[in-house]
């Protein structure tokens, strides 16, 4: 009876070690296999949190203004002190807002041949055009003084052309378009003494054609004793400013 436990103690001995591997085993493999499951789980969560492309896209583009500006002048014949002229003025300002990322239209086209008409001739010029489309419309002038020179000054101190805006409080989109002027005007006002009241008529000529679209202001930049320079950093703020207007 002794022999027969000790028999099977040393079997019930070799048993429990045999079944300790087999649990060792099992166990390690279990880990192996939960660690490899738990892995491939994180690959695949971080792969479903993985950017897409059009993401990655995205974040590298550079962000483009998309405002579209048309800039004409229905006084095309005016000029400045040293024969610089508004079309030139007009160009000048074209460019300095396409430097921006904007896209401007400057038509040239001279509409003062019948100086009385000139509001006439540009207005059937705007009529082919899809004025919806466009972010702001400048009839770009400048005014006239019979004698002496008025000017502004920037910041630094330099001789600046004053801006003055006209509008005509009758016109179906008076408030709209002053709501511009003011945005513009405000703008202006940042970089130094240069801009110059709004001056508002009645009806103007047919509204100077402002009631064709809400977009549409009219801009005196200058006088005709102003020069080149004058103009041309007057036209830089005045870039600036509608940028900061249109880009709110």
């Amino acid at each position: 009876m002794i022999k027969l436990n000790r028999k099977i103690r040393r079997f019930i001995k070799k048993f429990s070690k045999l079944l300790l591997k087999g649990v060792l085993i099992i166990t390690l493999a279990g880990g192996l296999i939960l660690t490899c499951t738990s892995r491939n789980g994180m690959a695949a969560e971080l792969k479903a949190y993985k950017l897409s492309d059009s993401c990655i896209a995205y974040s590298d583009q550079q962000v483009e203004k998309t405002g579209k500006i048309l800039i004409y002048h229905s006084h095309t014949s005016e000029s400045y002190a040293d024969g610089y002229d508004i079309v030139q003025a007009g160009e000048d300002l074209a460019e300095k807002l396409r430097r921006k990322g904007f896209e401007v239209e400057h038509v040239t086209e001279k509409f003062d041949t019948d100086y009385n008409n000139a509001y006439y001739a540009s207005r059937k010029m705007l009529l082919t055009k899809n004025l919806g489309e466009y972010d702001l419309v400048i009839d770009m002038h400048r005014d006239a003084l019979a004698n002496g020179k008025m000017l502004g000054t920037d910041n630094k101190n330099q001789d600046v052309a004053r801006i003055m805006f006209v509008t005509t409080t009758q016109s179906p989109n008076y408030k709209n378009q002053l709501d511009i002027v003011d945005g513009i005007t405000d703008s202006i006002r940042g970089f130094g003494d240069i801009s110059r009241n709004t001056w508002e008529y009645d009806y103007g000529i047919n509204y100077y054609n402002g009631d064709l679209t809400s977009k549409l202001v009219l801009i005196e930049n200058g006088f005709n004793t102003n020069t080149t320079l004058e103009i041309k950093r007057a036209n830089t703020y005045l870039a600036a400013a509608i940028e900061s207007y249109l880009n709110k």
